[in-house]
């Protein structure tokens, strides 16, 4: 059942900020790859200039770039993905 309430627009808290949207990702860009790599995670460029990635005491490492970090993290934390562990399905409302 709708309510009144969320049939009407909302206008934005702030007006649209481009330099404040971009710091605010980089920052959480920043603090994503400090906590993980104080969980392990190493990063660096190859003589290629790619950026390569590893997980210290796994034999996890980087086969397609640091773009493909994303699939470490579910790699390497494969229970926070699973959508058939009790609580962890992203599907329920």
């Amino acid at each position: 059942m709708l309510t009144e309430q969320s049939n009407q627009s909302h206008a934005p808290i702030c007006p649209p900020d481009a330099t404040a949207i971009s710091y605010t990702l980089l920052r959480h860009v920043g603090l994503l790859l400090d906590e993980l790599s104080a969980q392990g995670l190493k990063v660096w460029q190859d003589e290629r200039q790619a950026w390569r990635w590893t997980w210290a005491a796994t034999e996890l490492q980087s086969a397609r770039g640091f773009w493909a970090l994303g699939e470490a993290v579910v790699a390497r934390y494969p229970q926070a993905f699973d959508d058939t562990t009790p609580g962890m399905s992203y599907g329920d409302a």
